[in-house]
């Protein structure tokens, strides 16, 4: 099996989180047979479908999508493509709802489940919260920082810890002395730390088409608290996670939609329910673990690619 699959290395420090999940699904197609070549009948493209330009026989596109809205041109470039491949059930109503008239296939994001380690979190001094993503709006971050200063003010006993690739700190201001912001270059092991070293990943997203650093959170062991939303909706209900209450509101982050917005109340007495019950539901990490080995897999979303592209089990 040869397969042409370029490296996505477009907005170096804006999308490090796709280019990672990227280069993870390249990694395990290699792993189960797969040869990525420069010269091959097929090709997978997984990138924006602005960036699309078809160069083989036989074409996937694996567009990534936020939004609840699709621009015409970009429902024109995925149907360029032989078929599609969409990252979440979400994707697909959107793209079959704007016309896309190739076939779709599902195929969930996965996770390296061997780099990202299960590890039970106890508490001891502080209670410690963790965000990563960009200083965009889409990502969330000012109502992290908002809401955790209205739960707890300066205590000591309590830490957030926000991780970005993105903007400067001259983007945070008024923080607390409880809350750290991290904009550094950081490797992979560094990342791990971060999941190690904290106990809950608050992540209330304005739009996702996977939301990776909440599966790999979940995976570590954290509590999860986000929106149910896009691709998120497969992994985020009350069984898995703190699902988090929003209102759909216009917004415009590269394109204009109706976008979730998180309730700034509800988050804030979420939270304090977190620091209040931890050692109650802390527990349930281990089952959420299991949840995700069972449907997040990097070694299952490679096999489905497989079957997908070159219709072999």
């Amino acid at each position: 099996m040869r397969l042409k699959f370029l490296e996505f290395n477009h907005f170096a420090g804006e999308a490090m989180g796709f280019s990672s999940g990227q280069r993870t699904i390249r990694k395990e197609l290699e792993g189960q047979g797969v040869d990525i070549v420069h010269k091959a009948n097929v090709e997978l493209q997984h990138l924006s479908a602005h960036l699309y330009n078809r160069q083989t026989e036989k074409s996937f596109i694996m567009p990534t999508h936020e939004a609840n809205d699709i621009h015409p041109s970009l429902i024109k470039k995925i149907d360029e493509a032989d078929e599609v491949i969409a990252v979440c059930e979400h994707n697909k109503k959107v793209f079959k709802k704007n016309g896309v008239k190739k076939p779709i296939h599902v195929c969930v994001q996965g996770i390296d489940l061997d780099i990202f380690k299960y590890e039970k979190k106890e508490r001891k001094d502080t209670l410690n919260f963790l965000w990563i993503g960009q200083t965009s709006i889409r990502k969330g971050w000012d109502i992290v920082a908002s809401s955790f200063q209205k739960a707890f003010g300066n205590r000591k006993d309590v830490r957030l810890y926000l991780k970005t690739n993105g903007k400067g700190k001259q983007e945070v201001y008024n923080l607390t002395d409880n809350v750290i912001f991290d904009s550094r270059r950081l490797a992979l092991a560094d990342m791990l730390d971060l999941y190690k070293d904290n106990h809950v990943f608050v992540f209330p997203s304005r739009g996702e088409a996977t939301g990776l650093p909440a599966l790999e959170a979940m995976a570590s062991g954290l509590i999860c608290m986000a929106p149910s939303i896009g691709g998120m909706e497969g992994f985020i209900n009350d069984k898995t996670a703190i699902p988090l209450a929003y209102k759909n509101v216009s917004a415009n982050y590269g394109v204009k939609t109706i976008a979730p917005n998180v309730d700034e109340k509800d988050l804030v007495e979420k939270l304090r329910y977190v620091y209040d019950w931890y050692g109650k539901i802390k527990d349930h990490s281990v089952e959420v673990r299991k949840f995700v080995e069972k449907e997040y897999c990097i070694k299952k979303m490679a096999k489905k690619l497989i079957t997908i592209m070159f219709g072999r089990n």
